[in-house]
């Protein structure tokens, strides 16, 4: 299904069409974060996005007590208090996957993940972080990464289960924005301190991209594909990844669907770099996640 009146999407047009617009992500589920957030958006006339991840609210309310549902009504009825038109909101869900049962087996543990995006998706947000990445109790050595095509199948499972909610649901709010790649800290952030950092490769992008675009091809998923405009990947050295891109000659055009919206101001050194090397059109629209 295609997301056609989805805010995000709409702004992902405006940019392609030259004008330097974003929008923030305020991925808390904090009181006085949302308070302060949906302040700063009225008194600068944006539209909000707000996140919540999969450890913090789930089926089951996770560590805040509240459901996809009950969250929604928590950020809706406070933007009211505040005078903050509902319509201006965006809620989205990250890293929406196993997390939460990462102690169970892999049947039960991507049944309840599935059960969680559909409540997500029923709920009304419409940024939808897929991340199967996580390890289950019988996937083998947990100090060992998941086979890439086993997370591509698994975020193609989970995007069979949202686009089923669609079409479910007696929501209005939207439809549904995909977000995939897991090449960024855990929900909730790092849980140890790291001696180095591990820098996302250009044949890592191109190896998430190609598994994904087949599973969800394999899940007759296409609409849906052609909206996961967003890719993650590490933020730290992604300047790094980008220049290795370029130098190395790898196909630009791998990257044609996958558009982030930012500020463009810390885009200008990057597109300035690219367009000295001649590289399409497309690329120059691609916005990377820092």
């Amino acid at each position: 299904m295609i997301a056609v009146d989805n805010k995000i999407l709409q702004l992902l047009q405006r940019h392609r069409s030259g004008k330097p617009v974003g929008i923030t992500s305020i991925c808390s589920a904090n009181y006085y974060v949302i308070k302060a957030a949906v302040q700063n958006a009225k008194q600068k006339n944006l539209t909000l996005l707000i996140e919540a991840t999969s450890n913090q609210v789930d089926q089951f309310g996770g560590y805040t007590g509240e459901t996809p549902e009950q969250f929604k009504y928590s950020v809706l009825e406070l933007a009211a208090s505040l005078d903050f038109p509902e319509e201006e909101i965006i809620l989205g869900g990250d890293h929406l996957g196993p997390n939460r049962w990462q102690n169970e087996i892999s049947v039960s543990a991507l049944q309840k993940a599935c059960d969680l995006v559909s409540a997500y998706v029923s709920a009304g947000f419409t940024k939808i972080h897929l991340d199967a990445s996580m390890k289950c109790i019988d996937d083998g050595d947990a100090n060992i990464s998941l086979y890439p095509s086993v997370i591509a199948e698994r975020c193609a499972i989970l995007c069979k289960a949202a686009e089923e909610a669609v079409f479910s649901s007696k929501n209005n709010t939207g439809l549904p924005f995909y977000i995939i790649g897991t090449d960024v800290p855990p929900p909730g952030g790092a849980k140890e301190n790291h001696a180095g950092i591990h820098v996302t490769s250009a044949a890592d992008v191109e190896e998430t991209i190609s598994l994904t675009k087949a599973a969800f091809k394999k899940y007759n998923l296409q609409e849906a594909w052609d909206v996961s405009s967003e890719l993650l990947f590490n933020r730290e050295l992604s300047l790094g990844m980008i220049w290795s891109m370029i130098m190395t000659g790898i196909n630009p055009n791998i990257w044609s669907n996958f558009w982030r919206i930012t500020p463009v101001l810390s885009m200008r050194l990057t597109l300035q770099t690219i367009k000295k090397k001649n590289c399409c059109g497309r690329w120059l629209q691609t916005i990377f996640y820092f």
